[in-house]
């Protein structure tokens, strides 16, 4: 399928199969489900022959996006969506992915664009974190390796509010003795955490079989 494009449409796709297999990822490690009922087979493995046979000749990155629930609570979802365009992401292409989003019911939303955000852009995201609406923005070039799955990043499990609870009543801590991860971490944003939750990261150890620490994210 690739046979008939040029070099460069090559690296474009190649580039907009790699971004959207990395949020499929890492929508599913935020507990997000990216089995699709229409599937034949699981997004995140597709081969790039799949991925364009499935969007065929008409690609361009709007017709990325995709929904994902958690299992658990198909209330909690999410929209993760791709910004056709190589220029800045302006104010008015900020509101038309919120305006989508209540159109989707849907109240989080993840935007990834070629282009940084204008100011008016950010300050329209930043301002929405007064509203029930949150959207986080990715660069693509950032999301085109999948960061946690780099050797040298140990494994990190996110604790739920019950496991949060235990680990600080077991140890008598408070947050503040928890050693910190910044929201802006690129850890951090991967698992999209927000303040005050904690990340269990575990390395593997030569003594121990592997070490366990936990960082709150303040």
């Amino acid at each position: 399928a690739m046979e008939g494009l040029d070099r460069a449409n090559r690296d474009d796709v190649s580039r907009m199969y790699r971004a959207r297999k990395t949020m499929l990822k890492m929508m599913r490690a935020r507990g997000y489900a990216v089995e699709f009922d229409d599937d034949e087979q699981d997004q995140v493995n597709w081969s790039l022959e799949a991925f364009l046979e499935h969007f065929g000749e008409d690609l361009n990155r709007r017709r990325l996006d995709f929904v994902s629930a958690k299992p658990e609570d198909v209330d909690d979802s999410i929209f993760v969506c791709f910004h056709d365009g190589e220029g800045k992401v302006s104010k008015n292409h900020i509101m038309e992915y919120v305006q989508k989003m209540q159109e989707l019911k849907v109240k989080s939303g993840v935007l990834v664009s070629v282009g940084d955000l204008s100011p008016q852009g950010r300050d329209v995201i930043r301002d929405l974190t007064r509203t029930d609406f949150s959207l986080e923005h990715f660069k693509e070039e950032d999301v085109l390796i999948d960061i946690t799955e780099h050797s040298l990043v140990p494994e990190h499990v996110v604790l739920t509010p019950r496991d949060k609870k235990a680990l600080l009543d077991r140890y008598k801590l408070k947050l503040e003795q928890l050693p910190r991860i910044l929201p802006e971490d690129p850890i951090a944003r991967y698992f999209g955490l927000k303040r005050g939750q904690i990340v269990k990261v575990v390395r593997p150890s030569e003594t121990a079989g592997r070490y366990v620490t936990y960082r709150v994210c303040l």
